[in-house]
């Protein structure tokens, strides 16, 4: 898709500026027909409904109210005996995504420990630098505590969907030091999910030079620096090992498939190794809850964020 199309596929309240000061999300309509492409991959579609009535499939065991930043707490969903080494992911969450939410049992399932991390859009509260420290501090966490939960402290992956996406390709650049319980650290891997990235239009600027400035609480040119290192162009070079997986749904139509791959070039250009995978007929949330397309979504991360995947 064309960068001038972006503008075209936005609708009235959609508008990129509205994912990334709030995050927004899509009434998440599902693909009909027999079967979904997920990644040049024919994948079956369900071939039966849950009953209603039926019991619901028992959820992974979830350990919560762990004080990962003064103030802020985080929970644990799966987890495995001692010395597992099950793979570690970072998710981090606001406390109102309810999709990415239901998400986590989906991915914890596939065998990996997840840390659901919160994040504080503006309308939260969420100013810069905090929100990155936060994001910091979670991964800091994870790191030094995953063990006990049964993970590998060796490679900890960073995910978010949406606005959350910007938030942890800052953190995975750099580890911005905050009032965290254990450390700050970089992630080793880093995952996009229907992320925004960077302005591709003139109009996007606008947007996006408006939403930095609710970031920072004030104009941008009375914040230079800021303004400067919340560009994630910027940051390009930084934290060079991090391997980076983006996943988006080619039928987004608030936040455009153009933003991943837009950026999968520019990351590959800086060198990055990048794994790709676009959704056929999905859009911003159904890369969430639809059943294939989640199911996906969540064996692509376990297998990126196993270290035994990439010997």
């Amino acid at each position: 898709m064309a960068d001038s199309d972006i503008g075209e596929r936005r609708t009235g309240p959609c508008a990129l500026l509205t994912a990334l000061v709030v995050l927004v999300l899509a009434a998440g309509a599902c693909g009909s027909g027999d079967e979904r492409v997920l990644d040049q991959v024919v994948v079956p579609a369900p071939t039966a409904e849950p009953v209603p009535g039926d019991p619901p499939e028992p959820s992974p065991q979830a350990t919560t109210g762990l004080e990962f930043a003064i103030g802020h707490r985080l929970d644990v969903v799966g987890a495995g005996a001692p010395g597992s080494d099950l793979p570690v992911v970072v998710v981090l969450r606001p406390s109102d995504h309810t999709d990415l939410g239901r998400f986590l049992p989906t991915l914890a399932a596939t065998g990996v420990v997840v840390f659901d991390a919160p994040w504080r859009p503006t309308e939260q509260g969420g100013r810069y630098p905090t929100v990155m420290e936060e994001a910091s501090c979670a991964v800091g966490y994870a790191r030094d505590h995953a063990a006990a939960f049964g993970g590998d402290p060796t490679s900890i992956t960073l995910v978010a969907h949406s606005a959350g996406s910007y938030i942890a390709a800052l953190a995975g650049f750099a580890a911005y030091d905050g009032d965290c319980t254990s450390s700050a650290d970089l992630p080793d891997r880093m995952v996009g999910i229907a992320g925004i990235y960077q302005a591709l239009t003139p109009e996007e600027r606008q947007e996006q030079d408006a939403g930095i400035a609710a970031l920072v609480g004030g104009a941008i040119e009375d914040h230079p620096d800021e303004y400067a290192d919340l560009q994630l162009g910027n940051h390009l070079g930084e934290n060079p090992t991090l391997r980076i997986m983006l996943i988006h749904g080619d039928d987004d139509e608030i936040v455009p498939v153009a933003q991943t791959t837009a950026w999968h070039e520019r990351l590959v250009d800086a060198g990055y190794e990048v794994d790709v995978h676009v959704i056929e007929g999905g859009d911003h949330t159904s890369v969430l809850v639809d059943e294939v397309d989640a199911a996906a979504v969540a064996s692509w991360i376990r297998d990126f964020a196993d270290p035994a995947q990439h010997m």
